[in-house]
């Protein structure tokens, strides 16, 4: 503070920045899956394509033989919610035999992609 002639000036004091903390479940993972079971020539790339966009995903789903291949990044929490629509809401046509989940190093994905083969 500096006083002027009767006048008082008071210089703003700055806060520190804060610094948000995420939660475990607000924390980025990425997850490589492997769907096994009739899950192709079922739209179950396109339901996954769908399903992974609508919650903010990213990563990519890809044709394997026998199987779907999806690695998909983002909070723990959506994560799980993904997992759990992937199970209930598939295609009458699909029929899931087994997933493969192992836990992957982020990888700062820019969106969701459909893989196709060359």
């Amino acid at each position: 503070m500096t006083a002027l002639a009767g006048i008082t000036i008071m210089r703003p004091v700055l806060a520190a920045p804060t610094v948000q903390k995420l939660t475990w479940d607000q924390q980025p993972v990425r997850w490589n899956l492997q769907v096994s079971g009739a899950v192709q020539g079922v739209g179950f790339s396109a339901f996954v394509y769908s399903l992974a966009t609508r919650l903010g995903l990213r990563g990519f789903v890809a044709s394997r033989p026998g199987a779907l291949a999806i690695e998909i990044e983002g909070a723990r929490s959506l994560l799980g919610e993904f997992l759990e629509e992937l199970w209930l809401g598939a295609p009458r046509r699909a029929r899931i035999e087994k997933v493969a989940c192992q836990t992957c190093s982020p990888t700062g994905a820019a969106d969701f992609q459909i893989v196709t083969r060359d």
